[in-house]
């Protein structure tokens, strides 16, 4: 393995186990064994290097979302609904596979990604998965032209956060079964539930004030 991996091996698993914020430029060289010049001839900054680590994390999910809009958008009828959120998670479940190495690393370095507020590393994540979603979303909209657009694109968005939870299972400390389900199984019951939540119909109009609902908690 070349310096430049060497680098980028050594800062992925270090942003995994702490952050990528609180991870310093001398903790990776420390680890990968090189010295500050060698990252700053290969990367220049650490946040050039961030976006590298993030790039190998999230790039290789996006082409294969895009691969895979393409395919079903090249068929003679409309993408079923099942189709389309196999088609955008199936590459998820494949690349944070909790059954391999790897996938066990993605999934702990995504872990620590959601909880960064960094604004340039939030910059880079939406550089990369930003033109798929954009893609996604549109064929959303076209498949429930139903929904008012911002119910429409709430659901959107609380789908990733559906997924998200069960990769983060302190979010919801509840008791876990011992029997892990596999990832084939997991994405069956991810299909089940998004597929029933994007069935719903839209939700009637809400116009209480806050003064009404309290009203209405007292009287229950």
């Amino acid at each position: 393995m070349d310096t430049k991996e060497l680098i980028i091996e050594a800062a992925k698993r270090l942003f995994a186990q702490h952050g990528i914020t609180s991870t310093s430029l001398r903790q990776i060289t420390a680890a990968a064994r090189v010295n500050l010049a060698a990252v700053n001839y290969h990367f220049g900054t650490k946040a050039a290097l961030v976006h590298v680590v993030l790039k190998r994390l999230l790039l290789p999910l996006s082409e294969q979302r895009l691969q895979n809009f393409a395919s079903i958008m090249a068929k003679d009828t409309p993408p079923t609904l099942e189709e389309v959120l196999h088609a955008y998670y199936f590459p998820w479940f494949e690349r944070f596979n909790q059954q391999t190495e790897a996938g066990r690393l993605n999934t702990q370095l995504f872990n620590k990604l959601i909880y960064e507020t960094d604004e340039e590393i939030r910059k880079s994540v939406s550089e990369i998965v930003a033109p798929v979603t954009e893609k996604y979303l549109s064929l959303f909209q076209q498949l429930f032209p139903e929904l008012p657009e911002a119910e429409l694109i709430w659901r959107f968005k609380v789908m990733h956060g559906v997924v998200t939870t069960h990769y983060i299972s302190e979010l919801v400390p509840l008791r876990v079964s011992e029997n892990t389900p596999s990832e084939a199984q997991s994405l069956a019951w991810v299909m089940t539930y998004l597929t029933a939540t994007w069935q719903a119909p839209a939700t009637p109009v809400v116009s209480e004030t806050r003064s009404t609902l309290r009203e209405e908690q007292k009287n229950r």
